[in-house]
């Protein structure tokens, strides 16, 4: 008869019973995870992403906030294209305001909240068009 090697459990199956699984395994993900954000970046990867940080910071300080049309405001952002990027796929968002993938899948999340030089594009993405925000431009009268 086996036993759990964690609590001493008799009449398991395999290395631990059912509870202590649960935790063990957990243990090990965040190990392996630890392992994972661990790894060295080479000179090519840091250079990679220092450029794209500079190219978005680039973008940002020449984006216009007077370029958003009227309609599109923070509100109707988060009213009415945030909850359809649920619906569309993580690389389609990544590709349309040019992101990587895992932040795409943040913003489609609605974990993070792109720069609103994005929020056109993504109103694109989701297939809104200014006639949808109606409501949005009352309140701006």
């Amino acid at each position: 008869m086996k036993i759990c090697e964690v609590c001493g459990a008799e009449g398991v199956n395999y290395r631990y019973c059912p509870s202590c699984a649960v935790e063990v395994s957990r243990e090990n993900m965040t190990q392996a995870a630890l392992i994972g954000h661990a790894k060295g970046r080479t000179p090519r990867d840091k250079a990679h992403i220092s450029k794209t940080l500079s190219d978005h910071a680039v973008a940002n300080t020449w984006w216009s906030p007077s370029s958003l049309p009227a309609w599109l405001n923070e509100e109707c952002y988060l009213q009415r294209i945030q909850p359809r990027l649920r619906a569309i796929k993580v690389r389609e968002i990544a590709e349309a305001v040019q992101v990587s993938k895992p932040y795409a899948a943040l913003v489609r999340a609605g974990q993070r909240r792109p720069h609103p030089r994005h929020w056109l594009a993504l109103a694109n993405l989701v297939g809104i068009d200014r006639h949808e925000f109606k409501p949005c431009l009352a309140e701006l009268l």
